[in-house]
């Protein structure tokens, strides 16, 4: 994917936004969402077809409509396995190093422009830590940065359970 954007969207996403640089954050971004939307779309419907049919049913014999079904019986069943999808969505956004280090034009720049090159953590573990001399300051900044993105992950995590007990348990109380 990487590499059908470095040779095709490049192009087409200057010729478009005629940004200064060809290589930005917002290709990057562009090119990862292609990656990870199929994956959290396809785990959240299988998510959402998990839920028996009998539930369905139950929920239109006491007069709910469709809308209501889904939003107030079947979203809810199925709040554990749609976060999980938005999880595993943006653990693989954080893995998926390759297309970021070929299409954010791979500059350490700090700014808020987002047609600017960016160097992402990841990009800079994968490009650096192959030609670093072991136990340097260097070399255990990239180990540094990989713990940052493994605390990263952590409280990603951790919220997300948080959120998917404080539906679930907001959702007992009201009686589902």
């Amino acid at each position: 994917m990487g590499f059908i954007l470095l040779t095709v969207g490049v192009t087409f996403f200057d010729s478009i936004f005629d940004a200064d640089n060809r290589l930005n954050a917002v290709l990057a971004a562009f090119g990862l969402s292609l990656i990870i939307i199929p994956q959290i779309a396809s785990l959240t419907e299988e998510a959402l077809r998990g839920i028996p049919e009998e539930v369905r049913m139950a929920a239109y014999s006491l007069g709910a409509g469709r809308w209501r079904t889904v939003k107030d019986v079947v979203f809810p069943a199925a709040i554990s396995g749609i976060s999980a999808s938005v999880v595993l969505g943006f653990g693989r956004a954080v893995g998926d190093t390759m297309i970021v280090l070929m299409i954010s034009g791979n500059a350490a720049n700090l700014t808020l422009n987002p047609f600017s090159s960016v160097r992402t953590m990841t990009a800079t573990i994968a490009a650096e830590l192959g030609e670093v001399s072991t136990q340097t300051a260097h070399y255990h900044a990239l180990f540094f940065i990989g713990l940052v993105l493994f605390v990263l992950s952590i409280l990603v995590n951790l919220i997300v359970k948080f959120l998917v007990q404080r539906i679930g348990f907001r959702n007992n109380r009201a009686g589902l």
